[in-house]
């Protein structure tokens, strides 16, 4: 079982650089279906469906969560199964809320910022 915690934004280094480097809008891209599990290493609820995932490497991740799910539920984080080729994919993976909440990811495209 793999856990995700959200992200941090109370330490004065991490509100310094995300105000210095997060721009106002973001573009979305296309990534494929599947991005490294073990590379996630927050997330936060931006909208009613949408999750942002963070990677080691410094990217983000829009994850958009089926129908009937509430990004609300994952505030605290969640649980993930790993699978054997270590992927977290859109349409087949399921994410586990502490609260108990089960939903699927319907899609996810990376967050490239506008300039």
């Amino acid at each position: 079982m793999i856990r995700v915690s959200p992200r941090r934004s109370n330490t004065r280094e991490m509100i310094a650089d995300w105000r210095r480097v997060m721009p106002r809008r973001f573009e979305q891209r296309k990534i494929g279906k599947c991005v490294p599990a073990r590379s996630i290493v927050g997330v936060q609820t931006v909208s009613s469906r949408d999750l942002v995932l963070y990677l080691s490497d410094n990217r983000m991740i829009r994850a958009q969560l089926g129908k009937s799910c509430n990004a609300r539920d994952f505030y605290l984080g969640f649980y993930m199964e790993p699978n054997d080729d270590g992927e977290l994919c859109a349409g087949r993976d399921t994410l586990r809320a502490r609260n108990g909440a089960t939903c699927k990811i319907g899609a996810i495209r990376q967050l490239v910022p506008l300039e």
